[in-house]
């Protein structure tokens, strides 16, 4: 088995991680993969897509997920991505990028250990670095562009949603955030400005060659 890549990409809310990994993921090419837990998430909540398997594990999480802002448990949360992980390296793939992933020091260690069981594989953390301020209002931009085409609000896009969210950022991802920068694993980027400007500054960690 070739050695795996893994780029974990980490932030408050509305910090531009998905979009950033969309961006990645297209230059790097078909052997790399994007894997968002927030997505995993919203297909096993509503038991569709290709994680709705998963309805039962996370059924529990539900409430305390979309309305409080909390987290899934760390090992229900892990044992679905190491299922997921694996299916995706069978499939040939040689990079992984994470979103939203692992959010806490437990989360971190059980990837680590995983990440270790895989000869040669190597393993990135970005931080996708803005203030609450421009967490807050990106959110309220993505709300009335909603209220103003007649869709509905995301659920994490709700105002005291983002709040929680924010809280539960400073109070479990932010102390692993600073254990890896402790570590001098931590990769921050300033995601204040506009979506190019992230692109750059990303793009002069990762590329192909780099890889």
């Amino acid at each position: 088995m070739e050695p795996i890549n893994f780029i974990f990409i980490n932030g408050k809310g509305s910090c531009g991680k998905d979009t950033q990994a969309d961006i990645l993921l297209q230059n790097l090419g078909h052997k790399a993969v994007k894997l968002s837990t927030g997505d995993i998430y919203r297909d096993a909540r509503d038991g569709t897509g290709e994680y709705g398997k998963y309805h039962d594990l996370i059924k529990p999480f539900i409430a305390e997920v979309d309305k409080m802002g909390g987290y899934v448990c760390d090992e229900v949360i892990f044992n679905i991505v190491k299922v997921v992980v694996s299916d995706k390296i069978s499939e040939g793939k040689e990079t992984i990028i994470f979103t939203g992933f692992p959010r806490t020091i437990g989360q971190l260690e059980l990837m680590d250990q995983l990440i270790s069981s895989l000869e040669g594989s190597k393993n990135y953390h970005l931080h996708f670095d803005i203030s609450d301020e421009t967490s807050q209002s990106r959110a309220k931009n993505r709300r009335l562009i909603a209220k103003q085409n007649g869709l509905s609000i995301r659920p994490d896009d709700e105002e005291e949603v983002v709040e929680k969210r924010l809280n539960k950022f400073k109070e479990a991802t932010l102390p692993m955030l600073d254990k890896l920068n402790q570590e001098g694993r931590l990769i921050s980027i300033n995601a204040e400005g506009t979506i190019k400007d992230i692109e750059k500054e990303t793009s002069l960690h990762f590329s192909k060659e780099r890889l």
